[in-house]
């Protein structure tokens, strides 16, 4: 049987506040992926909370962009929304990217 190398596995978590973060890092994380509202798929964190867990880890944090939890379809002016999200985490946190999924 092969053996795995464990270098080559990323282990990403999926963390809704800071304290998860702190926890996740301490035991092996690689990643973070920040969300709000698990419930929900997730949704877009606050960008206090963005601030704060990017500031208190040291390995790279990705942050939901999901302004609701309705479905995955988008119109121009959510679009528009997303976007200035987007450009806002980037410019303002130490979050290395953003996850985000859309339909159509």
């Amino acid at each position: 049987m092969p053996t795995i190398n464990s270098k080559s596995i990323l282990i990403e978590v999926i963390v809704s506040n800071l304290e998860e973060a702190i926890l996740a890092q301490e035991y092996g994380a690689d990643r973070l992926e920040l969300i709000h509202d698990f419930a929900y798929g997730g949704l877009s964190p606050a960008l206090a909370l963005t601030r704060a867990v990017c500031e208190a880890v040291t390995i790279p944090v990705q942050v939901m962009v999901r302004p609701h939890g309705q479905n995955f379809v988008y119109d121009l002016a959510m679009r528009q929304i997303i976007k200035a999200e987007i450009d806002f985490i980037l410019q303002h946190t130490a979050a290395t990217g953003v996850v985000f999924g859309a339909l159509n």
